[in-house]
């Protein structure tokens, strides 16, 4: 793994020992609703990897503005608009969570994090914008953890996965002559925080993802 990938990991494992209210050196905690449950999301992971980002040679940029637009709306496929196309719908800038840059403030890495049994739509607008932004960046990331988990909870997700994935491909027809190499520079890297036993953590590439069975997606036991 590079470095990024290895502080990904790192952030991974804090927000697992966090869910499981075990200590971490990072003080933020996890908020409770009115009747005293946990509210759990994504910003925490995200605060643990900043921290951890501060200490390493790499700028950052949080909500960073896409390079391209996108149309992102209810009921219909998330599509992109390149540089050298125009519509008459309505397409406009996203936001990506974080951006990371080398010393020369060049743009290296976009990364997109995620919580919980979410719909396929968040999903395969992350995974969009993920490959659409490999031109300005080099590997991009998706960082997802889910709680509670089981291996109905696994398969669930991984078919979001695959489902976002293929929609992708039917529907951008704009970005498939080079999408067998987009694929490439994208990677899933996903934990099942709550869970003790078995593989709870996954890593793969969108290539991975595009060409596999579910059944061949094989995680590891998070140490």
């Amino acid at each position: 793994m590079n470095e990024i990938e290895e502080l990904i990991k790192e952030s991974l494992r804090d927000i697992r020992d966090l869910y499981n209210n075990e200590t971490i050196d990072s003080k933020i905690i996890f908020p409770k609703y009115a009747d005293k449950e946990p509210r759990y999301s994504e910003q925490e992971l995200k605060c643990i990897f900043l921290k951890k980002i501060e200490s390493f040679k790499f700028h950052y940029s949080v909500e960073t503005p896409s390079n391209y637009k996108y149309r992102f709306v209810d009921n219909d496929e998330p599509r992109v608009l390149l540089k050298d196309e125009n519509s008459k719908e309505n397409f406009q800038s996203s936001m990506i969570d974080m951006s990371l840059y080398d010393k020369e403030r060049n743009k290296i890495s976009h990364i997109e994090f995620k919580y919980g049994q979410c719909p396929v739509f968040p999903v395969q607008k992350d995974f969009l914008k993920l490959l659409c932004e490999t031109d300005v960046a080099n590997n991009n990331y998706f960082i997802h953890y889910l709680g509670n988990s089981d291996a109905g909870t696994k398969k669930a997700i991984l078919e979001k996965y695959k489902t976002a994935l293929k929609n992708i491909s039917e529907t951008n027809e704009n970005i498939k002559d080079d999408l067998e190499k987009r694929l490439k520079t994208v990677f899933v890297f996903v934990l099942f925080a709550g869970m003790k036993t078995g593989d709870n953590y996954f890593c793969f590439s969108l290539e991975t993802l595009n060409n596999s069975e579910i059944s061949d997606l094989k995680g590891e036991q998070f140490d």
